[in-house]
């Protein structure tokens, strides 16, 4: 790759990276050093993840269990 290439490469990757952290969405979070809050948070995905865990389980168990014709 020629350092021009590289140049123009990196300026489009950082003018990119510009427009993505303009979303708030996408942009750092606040911390939050309540340990309460980091407590509910730390619960809330975890249950997320069991019931995810679960539900394709589920789904899957029962993709698998309907037989072949």
């Amino acid at each position: 790759m020629t350092p021009r290439l590289a140049e123009r490469d990196e300026a489009t990757v950082r003018r990119q990276w510009r427009l993505v952290k303009a979303v708030p969405a996408f942009t750092e979070l606040t911390r939050v050093l309540s340990p309460v809050i980091m407590r509910g948070q730390w619960e809330i995905v975890m249950k997320s993840f069991v019931m995810a865990i679960f539900l394709t389980w589920l789904i899957l168990g029962c993709l698998l269990a309907v037989p072949v014709r």
